[in-house]
């Protein structure tokens, strides 16, 4: 079996593997590192950020002159790009993303069109060779092509067609595509989207648990676009490690969907055990405005009513506060704290703030990136709020969580810098 510096792949009760940790795991750990097979940006990035590497950039990019499809930061990511994919779709890209069969497709479906094309382009003379890799988890086509496939997928979208794609047998290509929805990655820089990718190795290696021990980030460098697994809490040797496929504060029902529709199983992590266990959750309706709840909420989660990364276990939750499980709770307290965290009332959005952070100690693992960033938003309410004691309290709490991630995505801006600076700013007022 399979193993790195951290973990190693064993036998799983019910899915294929599962990673198990080879030692004890610190909070921030690196736990897999893997390159992207294929990555593409989402259109709304296209210009703004290196087609190679993925990382932003307002004025310095550079335009290939041959399509005008791709911008690229320098020459060295232009160079490897070329010899990589690009040189095998310059003068085809253009004409098949302005072709009808391109635009009639789905904006999701065109995401996974130039995914394959890119796969295809760069891999087409092996694959043209062979039927699907033998499983090979040190060779990422091979791993890629192990992976459990979607039941029911449609077939592929129609591909930029190069002289490398015209030999690869139909079957092979369809086999590649069926691997796409329930394995591929939405790349992000501190939880924004900005592409796709495929990583073979994350995907061959994790399972998912509504209560994750470990969270995915993004690194955006010379290698390309690269993925690392980080630890979110301390994970004791032969501890499964484990990731959300999907948001953990997703209502149960939606996320049983998710497991089955999208990744065939059903997930037994405690969360999802415990919700089976509740007959009826009370609708929002007549609740919501309702102070009772958010003070029950405030003390279930901060019984001394501090403010702390102390997690409560669903399982706990009082029957009173079970309506903070339907579907409208959270995104209706949601928008109450941001409406009002931008045009006041600033006690209003402190409240709510509270609440949320309270909220979300429950549905989420510790260190869960949402806390982290929710925390900040909070600490910068407090400052325009001029609540100097509740402002240092909040932004300590968003560096401790937000530092467990370290610098990921644009690594020139983000969360951190903003609690730093922000952080400055009180020790000189």
């Amino acid at each position: 079996m399979w193993e790195n510096t951290h973990v190693r792949l064993l036998d799983h009760s019910t899915a294929r593997n599962q990673a198990a940790a080879k030692h004890r795991l610190s909070p921030g750990t690196t736990i897999v590192f893997d390159v992207a097979l294929s990555a593409v940006l989402i259109p709304e990035e296209k210009g703004s950020r290196c087609d190679a590497c993925f990382r932003r950039s307002q004025n310095d990019l550079k335009r290939c002159s041959g399509c005008v499809e791709y911008w690229y930061c320098g020459l060295d990511c232009q160079n490897r790009h070329w010899r990589a994919v690009h040189k095998y779709m310059c003068k085809s890209i253009a004409k098949f993303r302005a072709s009808l069969e391109y635009q009639a497709i789905p904006s999701h479906g065109q995401m996974d069109a130039n995914l394959l094309s890119h796969l295809i382009a760069e891999h087409g003379d092996r694959l043209a060779r062979t039927n699907a890799p033998s499983e090979d988890i040190n060779d990422p086509l091979a791993t890629f092509a192990s992976l459990i496939p979607q039941h029911n997928a449609d077939h592929p979208p129609v591909i930029c067609t190069v002289g490398r794609t015209k030999n690869v047998p139909s079957d092979l290509l369809r086999a590649l595509y069926n691997r796409f929805s329930n394995n591929n990655f939405i790349v992000h820089s501190h939880l924004n989207p900005v592409g796709h990718g495929i990583f073979p190795l994350a995907s061959r290696l994790l399972n998912h648990s509504c209560i994750p021990n470990a969270v995915v980030v993004y690194d955006f460098g010379t290698r390309g676009v690269c993925l690392k697994v980080k630890a979110l809490t301390e994970i004791q040797p032969g501890e499964e490690v484990t990731i959300p496929y999907f948001d953990p504060a997703l209502p149960f029902h939606r996320r049983q969907e998710i497991c089955r529709s999208s990744y065939n199983f059903e997930c037994t992590c405690a969360n999802c055990t415990y919700c089976k266990t509740i007959e009826s959750i009370p609708s929002t309706h007549g609740f919501i405005q309702r102070a009772d709840v958010g003070s029950l909420l405030l003390k279930f989660a901060f019984p001394d009513m501090h403010p702390t990364l102390s997690t409560r276990s669903l399982s706990s939750l009082p029957e009173q506060l079970f309506v903070v499980l339907d579907e409208s709770f959270l995104p209706s307290l949601s928008k109450t704290f941001s409406d009002a965290a931008h045009d006041g009332p600033y006690e209003l959005a402190l409240r709510s703030g509270m609440e949320l952070l309270a909220l979300y100690l429950i549905l989420y693992p510790c260190s869960y990136p949402q806390t982290g960033l929710h925390c900040l938003e909070m600490a910068k309410t407090a400052w325009n709020a001029s609540v100097q004691k509740e402002e240092t309290k909040l932004l300590v709490i968003a560096t401790d969580s937000l530092s467990v991630l370290g610098q990921e995505g644009d690594a020139e801006d983000g969360p951190l810098l903003e609690a730093a600076t922000l952080n400055e700013l009180l020790q000189s007022s």
